[in-house]
C-alpha cells in the first residue's frame, strides 16, 4: 500500500483514472430518465389540482394532506417575515 497526500491509502496499480461505470449509468440515460421522472411528477401535480383533490377542495374546502401542516408553517413563516 501506498500513502497518498492526505493519508489515503491507495493501491500501488491505481493509474488515477476514473473508474468505468456500467453502461446503465450512461449520462445521456441518466438525463432521460431525470426528465422523464421531472414531466411525470408536473403531470401529477397538474391532475391533482385539476381534480380539486390538492389543498383545497373544488367546494373551497380545506383538504388536509399530510404536508398541509409544514406547507402552512411555511407560509406563516413567509408573512410573519414581511412585518
Amino acid at each position: 500500500m501506498t500513502v497518498a497526500r492526505g493519508g489515503v491509502a491507495i493501491s500501488p496499480n491505481y493509474d488515477g483514472a476514473s473508474p468505468r461505470l456500467l453502461g446503465f449509468f450512461a449520462a445521456w440515460r441518466l438525463q432521460a430518465i431525470g426528465y422523464t421522472a421531472a414531466a411525470v411528477q408536473v403531470a401529477l401535480i397538474l391532475l391533482a389540482y385539476k381534480a380539486g383533490t390538492w389543498l383545497v377542495s373544488s367546494k373551497g374546502i380545506p383538504l388536509y394532506k399530510d404536508f398541509t401542516c409544514a406547507f402552512t408553517a411555511g407560509l406563516a413563516a413567509l408573512y410573519a417575515k414581511r412585518r
